[in-house]
């Protein structure tokens, strides 16, 4: 797995059937993932913007290797789950901590409306709330925020590279790979 080094962070850079993809983070900490470029000198100027590091984000204690093993089993298609993984959300305000931690139990296959994430974080009326706290995700994926989706069932937004079409889909590779799941988005919106 190719991977580069900085003097500030460790870089991890790999290909996936669904675009390069890149993790960034130092000590076993994981700050920053981006997806679906078509090029990996792309993702790596993604990952380098300083404007990712204009709010503060989630920290994950994870080995990146390990990690992006994870994430290529899982942009192959493969039903991985992330809710073992350890979250740290000390830097954040309450409500985004408690939206992100909600975030984190929404399995993979399963999908959640911006309103029923604001109500459980205890806030019914902040949809809206909920969706900055989505396009503010700096650890796609492994956060969900692909899986958040309007109450009348659109996609909603997506921050990503690629927009709502990756974030449709990532909601499709899930739902096919789970024959118990329906099939999501089998008509256009």
């Amino acid at each position: 797995m190719p991977a580069a080094q900085s003097s500030q962070a460790h870089h991890t850079v790999v290909e996936s059937p669904l675009g390069w993809f890149a993790i960034a983070g130092s000590r076993g900490i994981v700050t920053d993932i981006v997806i679906g470029h078509a090029e990996r000198s792309a993702a790596l100027a993604e990952l380098n913007e300083e404007k990712r590091f204009e709010t503060p984000g989630v920290r994950l204690d994870v080995d990146q290797e390990i990690l992006a093993e994870r994430l290529l089993h899982y942009f192959s298609g493969e039903p991985i789950s992330f809710l073992d993984l350890s979250f740290d959300c000390t830097d954040l305000p309450p409500f985004t901590a408690k939206v992100v931690r909600r975030l984190t139990r929404l399995d993979y296959g399963r999908t959640a409306t911006y309103g029923s994430l604001a109500a459980e974080a205890g806030s019914p009326q902040a949809a809206r709330a909920v969706g900055n706290v989505m396009r503010l995700n700096r650890l796609p994926i492994v956060l969900p925020c692909h899986r958040v989706l309007a109450s009348d069932g659109r996609l909603g937004g997506f921050s990503g590279f690629g927009g709502t079409s990756l974030k449709k889909r990532l909601l499709e590779l899930e739902s096919s790979g789970n024959p118990d799941l329906p099939r999501l988005f089998s008509t256009p919106r």
